[in-house]
């Protein structure tokens, strides 16, 4: 099963005959594509027969009867479209558990964050740059010093939850460029804000800095929700936090900010319901729209999203965007006073994005981009109007904070491989693809011989095993023997 982590808007792709919109597509087996996209069925529906000789697509002579009561029109895989060509921008190797791969666009849609890649044999957390045809790795560290992470409004910058710092917030600038091998990274300077009175376990970036600039939540039994926001004034910044603390048991799933940042979206789950939540922020009563969900339809959270609404199906909003929560068992869309259900398909969908009001992209579990497509006169398209009762407000506390931000600088070092000291210009020794770093010629001695004996022992000549002194001379930048080599 092939599932997809991230499906966004890229920007426009020039074609031959005119400029598309393009998506952008993360699956779980660690592939990236660039995929190109229109909103015509006629781009998109082929025959068996054209679909393996490659021919120009046409539409297909449905069934009219099977069309209409579907009221949906599923396009096949987007691979076979005409003109347009799928980009493989790059692969990296996943993690194992890939259900907890995370996948992230920056608002410039420059750069991506990619939490559950395997580097040097390490989960961790990698940012590429978006090249038109390729990505570029730009920053890479361990997934286990984070609880969770994002990018920041502002360029260039991440956010992220120290796993060994409880309550506190990082704020990183990234670097232009990875640093050579076995160079020494100067850490530029990091922001640390919050305090260590709750354990946030999620962060999320907002569209737009009006109001604030990032949201976090915790996952305690009874959840609190902060949002935060950082001076932007030179010399000590300060930063700036209201929470709101929720009275009652329960769990908080999917929270997202909308594009104005006036307005909260997630999956609330309680001792007594389920419930698609739409908080108004700028409301001081009322302000809360919790929309039940019987337990036996809604299934397992996949992902979440504020997207423009079908209008065709749901009529004039007074919103621009509506809340998008895709589960085990369907597609659901909060419109601020409905909830309506798209189920799954019979390959279940595991992402999607909507555009225009009348389209829904999506991918399969056989990665497969459809896409739905809503016209006047289908005026269910599919969907099934739930008739969701309203729950209860969900009593809450509202604080507010503020406090001073702590910077510090650093340099990350490799180590010595015998001593483990840190070193500013480690020596390197390296043979046929084993490679370690020393501090002195005594750690290169002591440890490496019994290094090349462990990995490649029935190789070796007897001398080197019997008397590794004698083949190995501590010449820094110069050629040590046939199996050495050591330098800056």
């Amino acid at each position: 099963m092939r599932t997809c982590v991230l499906l966004e808007p890229l920007g426009t792709t020039p074609t031959e005959e005119q400029t598309t919109d393009t998506l952008i597509s993360v699956m779980s087996n660690g592939y990236i594509y660039s995929i190109p996209i229109r909103f015509s069925l006629q781009d998109y529906l082929f025959t068996p027969e054209q679909k393996s000789l490659g021919l120009i697509p046409h539409l297909l002579k449905l069934n009219q009867s099977v069309f209409h009561n579907s009221k949906l029109a599923i396009t096949d895989i987007l691979a076979y479209s005409k003109n347009l060509n799928i980009t493989c921008l790059g692969h990296f190797e996943p993690i194992p558990q890939t259900k907890r791969i995370r996948a992230e666009i920056s608002k410039d849609r420059k750069s991506l964050i990619i939490s559950g890649v395997i580097y040097n044999k390490i989960p961790s957390i990698a940012v590429y740059s978006i090249k038109p045809k390729s990505l570029s790795l730009v920053f890479v560290d361990s997934l286990f010093g984070v609880i969770d992470m994002c990018f920041h409004p502002s360029p260039n910058t991440l956010l992220a939850l120290p796993r060994a710092m409880t309550g506190m917030i990082s704020q990183v600038t990234l670097p232009a460029t990875m640093p050579e091998h076995y160079s020494h990274r100067v850490i530029p300077q990091i922001t640390f804000l919050g305090h260590p009175s709750k354990r946030m376990m999620h962060i999320i970036s907002c569209k737009t800095t009006t109001h604030h600039q990032f949201a976090t939540w915790t996952d305690d039994e009874r959840p609190t929700i902060s949002f935060w926001r950082v001076s932007p004034e030179p010399g000590i910044q300060r930063w700036f936090e209201t929470s709101m603390q929720l009275m009652i048991p329960a769990f908080i799933q999917n929270l997202q900010v909308d594009s104005k940042g006036d307005r909260l979206g997630f999956v609330l789950q309680t001792e007594e319901y389920t419930s698609i939540a739409i908080w108004d922020l700028k409301k001081e009563t009322d302000r809360q729209n919790n929309l039940m969900i019987p337990s036996d339809e809604f299934g397992q959270v996949l992902t979440s999203k504020w997207q423009q609404p079908f209008n065709v199906v749901c009529g004039p909003t007074t919103h621009d965007e509506a809340f998008y929560v895709l589960t085990t068992k369907g597609l659901f869309m909060h419109n601020g006073s409905q909830i309506w259900k798209w189920p799954q398909t019979e390959i279940p969908m595991t992402n999607f994005y909507s555009t225009k009001g009348i389209y829904i992209f999506y991918v399969n579990t056989e990665g497969e981009l459809h896409m739905i497509s809503v016209h006047e006169g289908d005026v269910n398209a599919g969907g099934i109007l739930l008739k969701s009762q309203k729950a209860p407000p969900v009593p809450f506390v509202k604080a507010t904070m503020k406090g001073p931000c702590d910077t510090a600088v650093g340099v990350h070092c490799y180590r010595c491989s015998n001593c483990r000291m840190p070193l500013i210009h480690p020596l390197v020794c390296s043979s046929d693809g084993l490679e370690c770093c020393y501090c002195s010629k005594s750690c290169q001695e002591e440890h490496w011989p019994m290094l090349v004996a462990v990995n490649s022992y029935f190789s070796l000549d007897p001398d080197i095993r019997t008397h590794p002194s004698k083949t190995s001379k501590f010449t820094p930048g110069g050629p040590l023997s046939s199996h050495y080599m050591l330098h800056d």
